[in-house]
């Protein structure tokens, strides 16, 4: 059989991939959306609740979540879903806890920069080296934020914002300096005056497996406009979307598969967040329920950094964090032509 030629190669390439991939068929690296866990009735949701314990020395705490089960319940001539508060169905019921705590933390990298960190399990996983991060982690400067204890719960504040933490319910609230409220973390009580079921903070644990996944629900305001998450053919305004970050070759321009998301968004209130996870990440930037951005994320561990400031000081910080890219070469800034392969420099500096 005599060589097949590169051209025909291409050609036999182009005829089986010049179609991108189509979500909810099941194939092979089909784009992951992991929202329908949060709404499998056979799962079992704990809801964050209360802060039970914290050392504002260290911003390290516990948070009580309490026990849901999904059930339906009927409205005229709608059925709804509800989440019910439920009691631990385990034998022996010693072994998982109806209201468990779980380690809670807040961090501050600079005066603009939040780290904040829930686990599902009994305690954090051991730090260990990110490949999102320069140097592998991210620095702790708590001095960069004074403590007081007021009335209202735990304050930190720096020259460029202020965080608050109350105990009862669990909140975090985030300002900027001039007292404006960015976002923060939604309880259930925020949302019991809709007859809309709307999910808040919390995580999921599977029945097929006893895995658990996060579920960072934050607020979004009246007007609020979301920018970022990556390469996308989809409105440049994320509110109002459901994004599914998974690398996929859209082959195309006008399809919601990305060939280069990433787990970083801002705001136009003032704040950006970055999702520092590997794992599928769907985020419904209030496409079920406007008020409400839900970043459901498949690991069992939540860790968020929150930027406050105007756009170029989050862009600026959130580099500061996973790396500032460097200038390219002069010639890659000129007309691209691509056939797919080149098996040298040299071969792609001669077309």
């Amino acid at each position: 059989m005599g060589k097949i030629s590169l051209s025909t190669l291409l050609l036999l390439f182009l005829a089986f991939s010049a179609k991108a991939q189509l979500q909810g068929t099941g194939v092979l690296n089909e784009p992951l959306d992991i929202s329908a866990d949060y709404s499998d009735f056979k799962n079992t949701f704990y809801l964050a609740e209360d802060l039970t314990s914290f050392d504002p020395a260290t911003g390290k705490g516990t948070i009580q979540f309490k026990r849901y089960n999904p059930a339906t319940a009927q409205a005229f001539d709608n059925m709804l879903v509800r989440l019910n508060p439920a009691q631990a169905n385990e034998f022996p019921s010693t072994e998982y806890a109806a209201s468990p705590e779980h380690p809670f933390s807040i961090e501050f990298v600079s005066g603009r920069t939040i780290r904040i960190r829930v686990a599902s399990g009994p305690q954090m996983h051991k730090s260990e080296e990110s490949l999102m991060l320069v140097n592998g982690s991210a620095p702790i400067n708590m001095s960069t934020w004074n403590y007081a204890k007021t009335d209202e719960g735990h304050e930190y504040t720096s020259q460029y914002g202020r965080v608050l933490i109350t105990e009862k319910p669990w909140h975090v609230y985030i300002f900027d300096a001039e007292g404006k409220e960015l976002t923060q973390t939604i309880h259930m009580s925020d949302v019991s005056n809709t007859y809309t079921p709307v999910t808040p903070f919390s995580y999921i644990r599977r029945a097929s497996d006893y895995s658990r996944s996060m579920d960072a629900v934050l607020s979004l305001k009246p007007g609020e406009k979301i920018f970022g998450m990556g390469e996308s053919f989809q409105s440049f305004n994320k509110r109002g979307e459901r994004v599914v970050l998974w690398t996929d070759d859209a082959n195309g321009v006008q399809n919601e598969t990305m060939y280069k998301p990433i787990p970083f968004y801002m705001s136009n209130r003032g704040y950006g967040v970055f999702m520092h996870h590997t794992s599928p990440i769907t985020v419904d930037f209030g496409k079920y329920f406007s008020g409400v951005n839900s970043m459901m994320i498949g690991d069992d561990e939540l860790d968020l950094f929150v930027f406050i400031g105007d756009p170029k000081d989050i862009l600026d910080e959130y580099t500061e964090l996973t790396g500032k890219a460097p200038m390219p070469p002069l010639w890659s800034f000129g007309f691209w032509m691509s056939r797919i392969t080149y098996f040298s420099e040299k071969d792609g500096m001669e077309v």
